[in-house]
């Protein structure tokens, strides 16, 4: 993504979306600090323009039916699946499912991947590899044996280690998946990377893999880099309402009201994207606290709420601000 702002970009729209997570960035957290996923330094850069991308899979334009199957089959070779016992359980435009003895995968028409292991694959125990209250610092040790174990369903030239680390709301117990994303050659290619490059191992409390997914850069096509607001304006605008969230902390009618004290972080990120979305464009997230949500167990409530970061007259309706709930 070398070089200077183009003198002619394209304007962008941005339409109203919908996203399907079923905790719907409601995060718990005995303190923000601790929710290191998303956290990197290349997030905190002072960025005066980032790219924007076309997603192909918007006009469903990437993988076909027939080189999904392909890839699964691949993908299930170097897991040592019995390939002759694959059988296509589904397969139209969108996704395509394959079945070996009672493992899946599933390949989406963008290229993501997703695996699913059964029985669940014993990782060797002298190796810490569970999803709850693990040692960080040992478990480092754990990062090399999936990349080598792995590496052909990684897929990646430079992976580099990192923890998604949630934690449980009922007992405030914390989660951990294992993750890997493209280091890339520089910050801004770390930020994409982190984003649409990364491929996650989610362990079970008996240090098995039962689990693992990948998200794939291919579908995305680079339009230009685009003059980005100040994280500062970014904060006025949230304050002001001008933002989105998909948060199901409570039920709003409207835009809530966000003082600057209940702003604990913020990053830029480019927001998940869906098939409905055309371009994926850079965003700041903020993790907001509601401390009237404080749980007895000392747990703090989290939400994320996004500020579009490209300037607004890049942008060819910024009327739509903010999310129903």
């Amino acid at each position: 993504f070398s070089g200077d702002i183009a003198i002619c970009l394209p304007i962008l729209y941005f339409e109203k979306f919908v996203v399907y997570d079923e905790n719907n960035e409601v995060v718990c957290a005995y303190d923000y600090r601790d929710l290191n996923y998303e956290n990197h330094h290349f997030g905190k850069q002072k960025w005066t323009a980032l790219p924007v991308f076309f997603n192909r899979k918007y006009q469903n334009e990437c993988f076909d039916k027939n080189e999904r199957v392909t890839k699964a089959k691949s993908y299930a070779k170097s897991l040592g699946f019995s390939v002759e016992k694959g059988k296509i359980i589904y397969n139209d435009e969108w996704k395509t499912e394959l079945k070996y003895d009672s493992n899946k995968i599933i390949i989406h028409n963008d290229g993501s991947l997703e695996i699913q292991f059964d029985p669940p694959v014993l990782i060797p125990t002298n190796f810490i590899f569970s999803r709850w209250n693990i040692d960080l610092k040992k478990a480092q040790k754990t990062f090399p044996y999936l990349k080598e174990k792995y590496a052909a369903i990684i897929g990646q030239t430079t992976p580099e280690n990192n923890y998604h680390i949630w934690y449980r709301q009922q007992d405030g117990v914390r989660g951990t998946l294992f993750e890997f994303f493209e280091k890339g050659s520089s910050d801004m290619e770390k930020l994409i990377n982190f984003q649409f490059n990364k491929s996650t191992f989610y362990p079970d409390a008996k240090n098995q893999l039962v689990f693992f997914s990948k998200r794939s850069p291919e579908c995305l096509e680079y339009i230009g880099k685009y003059p980005i607001i100040s994280s500062e304006q970014a904060q006025a605008m949230l304050i002001d309402g001008k933002y989105f969230s998909i948060t199901s902390l409570h039920k709003f009618e409207g835009p809530v009201s966000i003082k600057e004290e209940m702003i604990k972080d913020v990053v830029i990120t480019y927001w998940p994207f869906q098939e409905s979305d055309a371009f994926i464009m850079p965003f700041y997230r903020f993790c907001v606290e509601f401390p009237q949500y404080k749980q007895d167990n000392g747990l703090n409530r989290y939400s994320y709420f996004y500020v579009l970061a490209i300037k607004p007259e890049y942008i060819s309706d910024n009327s739509i601000w903010w999310n129903e709930f």
